[in-house]
């Protein structure tokens, strides 16, 4: 059987809820198999100016395992532009990178 738990605690801006603007950090314990498993997570979500939202999401555990997600939403057109040009670049730009790991374990066989 597992065993586990979870502490959650939500900050929620002063206009709400004209403005959802909120902040939330997440503790949790996990128990299997006589393993330990701590996690903690962040999640903010807010905006920045009219017309666009920004939410950042990050996680880790105390196994070095975790992830970093940033999502913007906006209804202009400028902004749009921008992100599809930084997310294009930085495709070319991993592209362009030696695979130093993978290339390495396929030599050596």
């Amino acid at each position: 059987a597992a065993y586990g738990g979870s502490l959650e605690a939500t900050i929620r801006g002063r206009d709400y809820p004209v403005r959802t603007d909120k902040l939330s950090v997440t503790m949790t314990a996990l128990s299997f198999n006589e393993e330990l498993v701590l996690g903690g997570s962040l999640e903010t979500e807010f905006r920045p100016k009219r017309g666009m939202r920004l939410s950042v999401n990050a996680n880790i555990n105390n196994q070095k395992m975790g992830q970093i997600s940033i999502k913007t939403t906006s209804s202009e057109h400028l902004e749009l532009a921008f992100i599809a040009f930084f997310t294009i670049f930085r495709a070319i730009w991993r592209r362009k990178e030696p695979n130093s790991s993978l290339g390495g374990a396929q030599e050596m066989e």
